[in-house]
């Protein structure tokens, strides 16, 4: 049975780490390959964080603000044009991001940041 367990900031040319032992040496959300259904292979059970991100037009200084579980997915789509709302705000820059433990929590604080009140606090914090 081998374990496998990746590391947090490996540099790009390690591997991670590759453990011939018992169940012993199983650390958070690793799991045995003997405890899956056939085919499964090593599976490691990390929970989804989402964000709340706050870009900036340089086009003309407009803010957009939404949600995501993938920043750099979502920020890549901003950027090349596949988001009808900022597709002719380009370019774009990444002001803030927020980290939210559920999908609700990234959901109330998308819904405080876009009310008029928090835009213009925004704006003040950024010399907008």
């Amino acid at each position: 049975m081998s374990i496998q367990r990746a590391t947090k900031a490996a540099p790009a040319d390690t591997t991670p780490l590759i453990f011939d032992r018992g169940p012993a040496e199983l650390k958070n959300g690793d799991v045995a390959e003997s405890c899956l259904p056939a085919g499964r292979g090593l599976k490691r059970y990390n929970y989804i964080m989402f964000f709340v991100y706050i870009l900036k037009s340089q086009k003309d200084n407009s803010i957009y603000i939404g949600k995501t579980n993938n920043i750099l997915r979502r920020f890549n789509e901003h950027a090349s044009g596949h988001v009808r709302s900022t597709k002719s705000k380009r370019p774009l820059v990444l002001l803030e991001q927020f980290e939210c433990n559920t999908e609700r929590e990234a959901l109330k604080l998308e819904k405080e940041y876009k009310k008029g009140f928090n835009r213009e606090k925004i704006r003040q914090r950024n010399n907008l």
